[in-house]
């Protein structure tokens, strides 16, 4: 006798929710037993299923999450990123989530949109803990810029006799001129002349100090349009006094070289480099660095197979030497941090190392040959900034002048009050100048809205520039504060402008830059001053 249709029907239900529930039971096993969390949540960001593992990753009960949104428990900072995210379809987001003993954790999260049977519309993320792989990336970073550093101040090492003859040379230059207008007094023609290259000296010279400043200070690199042909040969001129006199260097710079956007101290850091090895492998015999700088195309790069170069328009740097050059053994490792050819206490290994990160972080390509016995060539590509545009000569624009206004000047050098003393009671300011902060402060005290501007210098004895211009507006609010600095001070000027002040200046300053400086804040403190007689 045959089974009827019901029973077969029933028979084959129940073979159905066998299958379901073991299907339903590999899944869980699957769930429970995989490293990452499995989260279902609602369109509002509530909790609808955590999976158990959640107990191992972020120290939480299950039940603990589900009266909670996903959200309570994201970083602050990383918090708008994630709801932004959240709203995609597709969201992939990794973000710092509190564990339940107050620390953070790394979430790797993998997020799709779901619509269960009944039409409910829910979110299931995958959320894996990456915390150590963020941790070691964080400390890699601070490993890198930690070594950069140290290369940094290697490099500055290998300069110092050329900066201090180079800054020896630019002194003669400035006081040679300065006694040849002195002893030309009754010819104004040549006085005029003659401090005109005076003053080109010193702004030669105040470069020249930026450059060390900004060789050996911590920043964040700050790329702008640079003619490549100024800086090398800048780093030439620098080299020539450190290289030994039995190398010669033999530079072909091609003026036509269009504009790169790039940063000009890690370009020195690459010429200084590169150079020095360069010398280093002649090994005190007479040799020969030949320095070209070209501009080529990357399609006639093509067949060279150079990689990370994109189609465009490169300048191409060339440093080869006839040194002892290197085996295809040593060719794998130059680029490794610390690997290096040189004797202990010669060398740090770093320098190759920076150099490939410098090129590589200005979208460039680096490539090296050589054979034993016959040198080695270093080839360097920097992407042409085509959007790149002059900018105006504002040497010709006439200085803005004032109008009687009052500016107290608190600089414990001398000189400098004198010289601005001179220099704004020409511009048409009356002009109180004081070497001692307290006494300044006193002459403030007595008449604190006689005085329109107040310019101090940041680092002074005794009282510096922030809590001199803190107690000038305790008693005057409205004082527009500059304030000037000879170094490169921990103070941002972010900070600065939370206590008031208006602009910070680099000494020296040009006479152009500290007039506009003041004009600015001067109209400032004339619009505030509008402003307020108008809400009397």
């Amino acid at each position: 006798m045959s089974p009827s249709l019901s029973d077969s029907l029933e028979g084959r239900t129940d073979a159905t929710s066998r299958s379901l529930r073991v299907e339903a039971e590999r899944f869980r096993l699957l769930i429970e037993d995989s490293h990452d969390m499995i989260i279902e949540v609602t369109p509002g960001g509530s909790f609808y299923y955590v999976s158990p593992n959640v107990k191992a990753v972020l120290g939480y009960d299950p039940q603990d999450l589900l009266l909670t949104r996903v959200f309570e428990h994201v970083h602050p900072e990383d918090l708008p990123v994630v709801m932004e995210r959240f709203a995609l379809p597709d969201a992939r987001v990794t973000c710092r989530y509190r564990h339940k003993d107050g620390s953070w954790r790394w979430l790797e999260t993998h997020g799709r949109d779901l619509v269960s049977p009944g039409g409910n519309k829910r979110c299931v993320l995958i959320a894996r803990d990456v915390t150590e792989r963020q941790q070691a990336g964080s400390a890699r970073q601070r490993l890198e810029e930690h070594l950069r550093q140290i290369h940094k101040l290697e490099s500055l090492g290998m300069l110092a006799s050329g900066i201090a003859h180079d800054f020896n040379n630019l002194l003669a230059v400035i006081m040679g001129y300065i006694e040849l207008a002195v002893h030309e007094v009754e010819r104004p023609e040549a006085v005029v002349k003659y401090l005109a290259e005076a003053r080109k000296g010193g702004a030669r010279a105040r470069e020249l100090v930026r450059q060390i400043f900004a060789f050996s200070r911590k920043q964040n690199p700050e790329r702008k349009p640079v003619q490549l042909q100024a800086i090398v040969g800048e780093s030439i001129r620098l080299l020539r006094h450190t290289i030994p006199a039995t190398v010669e260097i033999d530079a072909q710079l091609d003026p036509a070289t269009s504009v790169v956007l790039a940063e000009p101290t890690q370009i020195h850091q690459v010429m200084i480099n590169l150079c020095t090895n360069a010398a280093h492998a002649m090994q005190q015999r007479p040799g020969r660095i030949a320095i070209s700088l070209k501009e080529c195309d990357a399609e006639a790069l093509v067949a060279q197979a150079i990689p990370g170069l994109r189609p465009g328009r490169y300048a191409q740097i060339k440093v080869t030497d006839t040194g002892h050059g290197m085996d295809a053994e040593t060719l794998k490792h130059i680029f490794e941090p610390f690997f290096t050819t040189k004797e202990p206490g010669e060398g740090t290994g770093l320098g190759l190392a920076g150099v490939q990160s410098i090129v590589g972080e200005h979208h460039g390509a680096i490539t090296v040959q050589s054979e034993p016995g016959s040198g080695t060539t270093f080839e360097i590509y920097f992407p042409i900034f085509e959007s790149a545009a002059s900018q105006p000569d504002e040497s010709s624009r006439p200085l803005p002048r004032g109008n009687g206004e009052r500016i107290l000047i608190v600089d414990d050098e001398p000189a400098v009050c004198a010289s601005y003393r001179e220099l704004l009671t020409q511009l048409g300011y009356r002009v109180t100048a004081e070497t001692n902060p307290e006494t300044a402060l006193g002459i403030f005290r007595d008449a604190p809205d006689e005085f329109d501007l107040l310019i101090s210098d940041l680092t002074m004895p005794g009282m510096n520039g922030v809590e001199i211009a803190r107690q000038f507006l305790e008693l005057n609010r409205h004082l527009p504060v500059l304030l000037t600095s000879g170094s490169q001070d921990s103070l941002t000027f972010s900070h600065l402008r939370e206590i008031g002040v208006h602009d910070l200046l680099s000494k020296p300053a040009s006479l152009p830059v500290v007039a506009e400086a003041i004009h600015r804040a001067l109209g400032r403190r004339r619009v505030i001053a509008a402003r307020n007689h108008r809400s009397d």
